[in-house]
C-alpha cells in the first residue's frame, strides 16, 4: 500500500475508534488515522480545510444527532470527496441498511466484528479492494 494515506473514522464510541485505529495500524503502519465523534464534527472539519481530504472514510451507522446514512449523504455532496471511498459499519446487519448505504454511495458495508482479527480482515479487504479500483 502507498505511504501517506489517511483514514477518517467517524464514530461516537471512543472504544470503537481505538479498536479501529489499532486494527488499521496492525494492517499497515503507513496509514494515518484521525477521527470525529459525530457526523457534524466530521463535516465541520472537512469543510474547514480546503485541502483536508482523507483517502478513506469509515462511518458508524448508529450515531446520535446525524446517523451514518445522513452523514454519507452529506459527504457525497462534497465535490472534493466525490472519489473518496466511504464505508459504513454497524452493530447490526440489516439488509435494508446495506442496500441503502450502497445506494447513497458507500463502497462497502460491514457488521462490526467481535474479534480483533476479524475487524482487521474486514478493513484490510476493503482497503485493498478500493486501492486496486482506483
Amino acid at each position: 500500500m502507498d505511504s501517506c494515506k489517511s483514514i477518517l473514522i467517524v464514530d461516537d464510541d471512543p472504544d470503537d475508534i481505538e479498536l479501529f485505529t489499532d486494527a488499521v495500524k496492525y494492517i499497515d503502519r503507513t496509514f494515518r488515522c484521525f477521527s470525529a465523534s459525530t457526523g457534524i464534527k466530521a463535516l465541520q472539519g472537512l469543510r474547514k480545510s480546503s485541502h483536508t481530504k482523507p483517502d478513506f472514510i469509515f462511518v458508524d451507522m448508529n450515531m446520535p444527532g446525524m446517523n451514518g446514512l445522513e452523514l454519507l449523504s452529506e459527504l457525497r455532496k462534497m465535490k472534493k470527496l466525490s472519489e473518496t471511498p466511504i464505508v459504513i459499519y454497524s452493530t447490526t446487519s440489516r439488509k435494508e441498511d446495506r442496500e441503502k448505504s450502497l445506494k447513497l454511495g458507500a463502497v462497502g458495508f460491514f457488521t462490526k466484528p467481535i474479534h480483533f482479527r476479524d475487524i482487521c480482515d474486514q478493513i484490510q479487504e476493503l482497503l485493498q479492494s478500493n486501492i486496486r479500483a482506483r
